[in-house]
């Protein structure tokens, strides 16, 4: 099977094999972008996916998505509340002074964009209008452009967000602003794919809930720092500072696997405030439509 990203229960899912118990080998592996990684989804290359939930809105709902087609896309758990999400900028650039500059994101119509649009708007400021909108793909890429000063802000969370603040970078605003609470990761699949592969989904799904639960154990904190300074090659004062933010009730993993009504109905609407949407949907409906709590039920009462 395949999955992508890198957080803290999917490290500790990995390196105590907690998916190999499960009788699963996972592969995680990294993407360059959203567009690659639901094209990727949709091709059968990946069957599960860590993304944005605003994403799986994306892909679910509009048909000029990078796909140039819906995609049967749904949810079965979520990940974290955005492990400290927020617009930064690089030195010397200060968003009340905003005119003009260049905001990085992954895709302009999907993912943490509308974050970025909606903290900057309440500064003043309106998309394509006051500020250029680039596309620069993945995290870990639109952080090397401001540190090439080829774009002056961008969202970044989790260690990257550390990695750009010890290099010279400024916190600019917090999700918090303007969601809060907020569902920053979710694991997504297609529905086609759950339907054929409810066992596999089901294994997935206890492998990565047991590695959760150890994750925000506090019993377990040593041993998961160490992990994090491991894996991102960081010192061990930094890797504290990820594992706080990792097991912050507020900003980090999700016990359970539980996917809070309120927090991504407030995706949503940052969505819908943006006009991102290409017709308009009942709220209810939607969340429910795009969230598949009976599997992550079900797993949770075999655990």
């Amino acid at each position: 099977m395949g999955v992508f990203h890198r957080s803290l229960p999917l490290l500790v899912a990995a390196e105590h094999q907690s998916f190999l118990g499960q009788g699963l080998e996972v592969d995680c592996t990294p993407v360059e972008s959203s567009g690659q990684q639901f094209a990727d989804l949709r091709s059968g290359r990946y069957q599960l996916v860590h993304t944005a939930p605003d994403n799986v809105l994306n892909y679910r709902l509009n048909p000029g998505n990078a796909l140039g087609t819906t995609l049967p896309v749904v949810m079965v758990a979520g990940m974290d509340r955005g492990l400290g999400l927020g617009l930064m900028t690089r030195s010397g650039v200060r968003l009340e002074n905003f005119s003009g500059r260049t905001l990085s994101v992954d895709a302009p119509d999907s993912g943490y964009a509308y974050v970025a649009y909606a903290l900057l708007e309440r500064r003043g400021f309106a998309r394509q209008v006051d500020y250029e909108v680039v596309s620069h793909g993945g995290a870990a890429g639109r952080l090397e452009r401001l540190l090439s000063g080829q774009a002056d802000a961008t969202l970044l969370s989790g260690a990257l967000a550390l990695k750009g603040s010890q290099a010279g970078l400024q916190d600019g605003a917090s999700v918090g602003e303007v969601a809060n609470p907020y569902l920053g990761g979710a694991i997504a699949v297609t529905q086609p794919w759950l339907e054929a592969n409810l066992d596999l989904a089901l294994r997935f799904l206890r492998g990565f809930v047991s590695a959760t639960r150890w994750a925000l154990d506090p019993r377990n904190g040593d041993r998961a720092r160490e992990l994090l300074a491991r894996t991102h090659a960081v010192a061990a004062s930094t890797a504290a500072r990820l594992y706080a933010l990792e097991v912050d009730a507020g900003l980090g993993a999700i016990p359970d696997g539980q996917i809070p009504t309120d927090a991504f109905r407030n995706v949503l609407v940052l969505r819908q405030r943006f006009a991102g949407l290409a017709t308009d949907q009942d709220a209810d409906i939607l969340i429910a439509d795009a969230v598949d709590r009976a599997i992550l039920g079900t797993a949770l009462a075999s655990i």
